[in-house]
């Protein structure tokens, strides 16, 4: 008798530690599927076609495991894209663009997208592409060596500063950082109600201003479904 109870009390906790590792192990699928959707985007040359006519030609990030882009979703379209020269600090391939060239388009007015091969077609990146403000600052990114770089990470906003400017070095970009800093604050003090393109328009304003001493901001933007 005390050895079907022991049995039977065995059978229960092997089946109790099976049905753990089966969830763990479940979970860990899940993160790596999750990981791997935002990992794996690849660029692709593409047609997109708009129901008024036009045919608009460039490039989207394409998730195959999740089946985007498709016309059922709006897409970020980029007429252009520039391979960013490896001495400015990114990780891996990093591409670059100016927010003129980037083009957003709402699914209800898509026709069709067609994919067609393009010089960058196929190029892994990940779910990123770097935008900035001007074409002067496409040609510093993708053939100059940076003076200095720092990080930014703040609640609102984050992003990095890199100099191509030979009088402004990692101590003044530090100084430039604490000033966007408290520019951002009193932009949140004064417009409440501004929401997001009130927000966009203030972002893009310090980047210009920026840009036009030789210094980059960047911030990573999520292209994934």
């Amino acid at each position: 008798m005390k050895n079907s109870f022991a049995g039977k009390l065995f059978g229960k906790i092997l089946m109790t530690i099976s049905i753990l590792t089966l969830l763990a192990v479940a979970a860990a699928t899940a993160q790596a599927q999750e990981d791997e959707t935002c990992s794996s985007g690849k660029l692709k040359g593409v047609i997109v076609k708009m129901k008024d006519g036009r045919e608009l030609i460039g490039y989207a990030i394409t998730y195959p495991s999740v089946d985007y882009p498709t016309i059922n979703q709006d897409l970020n379209l980029y007429a252009e894209v520039y391979l960013a020269s490896k001495a400015a600090g990114f990780e891996g391939k990093t591409f670059v663009t100016t927010e003129g060239q980037r083009l957003y388009l709402k699914a209800e007015d898509v026709a069709k997208i067609i994919f067609a091969r393009r010089p960058f077609d196929g190029e892994v990146v990940g779910s990123d592409v770097v935008t900035v403000q001007s074409p002067e600052a496409i040609k510093w990114m993708t053939t100059e060596k940076p003076m200095a770089s720092i990080e930014m990470q703040e609640d609102e906003y984050g992003g990095k500063l890199i100099s191509y400017n030979r009088e402004i070095s990692q101590k003044e970009l530090g100084q430039i950082s604490e000033k966007i800093k408290q520019r951002i604050e009193k932009f949140w003090v004064k417009s409440e109600q501004g929401g997001d393109e009130a927000w966009e328009k203030e972002w893009a304003d310090i980047k210009r201003g920026l840009e036009l001493r030789r210094v980059v901001l960047i911030e990573y933007m999520m292209d994934c479904c």
